[in-house]
């Protein structure tokens, strides 16, 4: 079998004698199922690249050249693993340890012993003068060979030794129970001290001015803050949580400081209402700038879903009573206006959003939404921002307010040939009618002149 040394660069090979001189051997390299400790020194000892030479590329046919030793004469038991890459000279190997046998001193023979013999029946110390050859009924087999003290029980006999060592086992124990003891006494303490502090606390922050139970009396700064008196709060609070223990929003748990739910909407609608700052509003509601902003994102979106469930079409006999004169002579039955809305952004930098933002009614970069209103200007629906270069076909499907008009008529809200008006711009008219609903377009038009004296727009 052809041998070669694995030792960083070392070429030595069983196939060329010229490398094997001044007696040159090859070792077997320990394996990971044998030694694995070792095995891993030396290949650290090798300064290979792990990739190269690791534990998964040990096999049968590696080995190591005694030369990479010290003495260059393989391994010995001062120095039993290769010299490191780096020459670094090893450190030599401990030694092993080897156990000493103590032998116990022989009692000489013929010696006579005083020993004191306690019985706890009578609990008397009593003196005797035991030798070799007393009486062997009363004294244990092996007292004579031990030549020790033994205490008698009412279980037997028993070792002084053994009876001392149990002593002190014993008030060591006592120690460690009495200061368990005491610590948990201070555990205790620091437990109730905390409790305590965090009542305080709580009693201190509902004594706080900013809280929505302050203002339940006071309708005027109530509103000023929430834009709601304290029925119409109170009504809004019942609607988005119905049952406080089924609330699905949840306190982080970083936040020091718990607030009630109701004063979290009102948290809430003092943002909306005023922009209060995040660092105002922390040191108003006692918390921190970050539990403010994360507060406020899962409220808005919170109340996105409780809200969006909710339908703002008004009915239609509400609709054509509040509809104005003017309007309700020319269009009695169109219900509501719808218009697209524009808002100028900065030119992106990708050629692609470019080009997919661009309006041609702007001549710039834009977002579009589309808007229903009814007669009295009034706000049915919003979408969400498009990009600009979309139509008004697939804004007026992909907003949502097809699918929303096709509801209404099916479920009564409106009726079957009611109208919509939009600009004359507008070309949607397969898809109204696909809502079984009519699109009006307004009278008037780009010229000026073309307007009707009668203007309902």
């Amino acid at each position: 079998m052809v041998k070669r040394c694995c030792y960083g660069v070392c070429n030595t090979d069983s196939r060329y004698e010229d490398r094997l001189q001044d007696g040159v051997y090859f070792l077997p390299f320990p394996k990971k199922s044998n030694n694995l400790e070792k095995c891993l020194k030396w290949i650290k000892a090798c300064g290979r690249p792990h990739s190269q030479f690791n534990v998964e590329r040990i096999t049968r046919a590696t080995y190591i050249c005694s030369k990479h030793f010290v003495n260059k004469n393989g391994p010995t038991e001062e120095y039993p693993d290769p010299i490191p890459f780096d020459g670094r000279t090893p450190k030599p190997a401990r030694k092993v340890l080897t156990k000493r046998v103590i032998e116990t001193p022989k009692a000489a023979p013929n010696r006579q012993v005083k020993r004191k013999l306690i019985y706890s029946e009578t609990s008397e110390i009593q003196t005797t003068e035991i030798t070799p050859d007393s009486n062997k009924e009363n004294i244990p087999p092996d007292f004579n060979k031990e030549n020790t003290v033994a205490i008698q029980t009412e279980g037997g006999w028993a070792d002084p030794i053994d009876i001392l060592s149990l002593t002190v086992q014993k008030e060591i124990l006592e120690r460690d129970l009495a200061r368990k003891i005491l610590d948990n006494e201070k555990l205790t303490l620091n437990n109730a001290s905390r409790k305590s502090q965090k009542i305080f606390q709580v009693q201190q922050r509902e004594r706080s001015i900013f809280s929505a139970e302050n203002f339940t009396k006071d309708d005027k700064m109530l509103r000023y803050y929430s834009g709601f008196n304290n029925t119409e709060f109170n009504a809004v609070f019942k609607f988005l949580v119905p049952d406080s223990s089924n609330y699905p929003l949840k306190m982080s748990k970083n936040m020091k400081i718990k607030i009630k739910i109701k004063d979290q909407l009102f948290f809430t609608l003092c943002k909306l209402r005023n922009n209060l700052d995040f660092t105002d509003l922390g040191y108003r509601f006692q918390i921190s700038t970050q539990d403010c902003s994360s507060l406020f994102c899962d409220w808005i979106n919170f109340m996105y879903l409780r809200f969006g469930a909710v339908c703002t079409w008004p009915p239609r006999d509400m609709i054509i009573k509040n509809m104005p004169e003017n309007y309700k002579r020319d269009f009695p039955n169109t219900l509501a206006i719808i218009d697209g809305t524009e808002i100028k952004i900065q030119k992106p930098s990708s050629l692609h959003a470019q080009s997919q933002s661009y309006s041609n009614y702007k001549s710039t970069n834009t977002l579009k939404a589309l808007v229903a209103v009814d007669p009295r200007g009034s706000l049915l629906f919003t979408s969400c921002l498009f990009s600009g270069a979309i139509s008004d076909k697939d804004i007026f499907e992909q907003s949502g307010l097809k699918k929303m008009l096709q509801n209404l008529v099916q479920h009564g809200h409106i009726k079957e040939g009611d109208g919509i008006m939009a600009d004359k711009g507008f070309n949607i008219h397969k898809e109204v009618e696909d809502c079984k609903l009519k699109l009006n377009s307004s009278r008037c038009t780009f010229n000026k002149e073309d307007c009707c004296t009668s203007r309902t727009c």
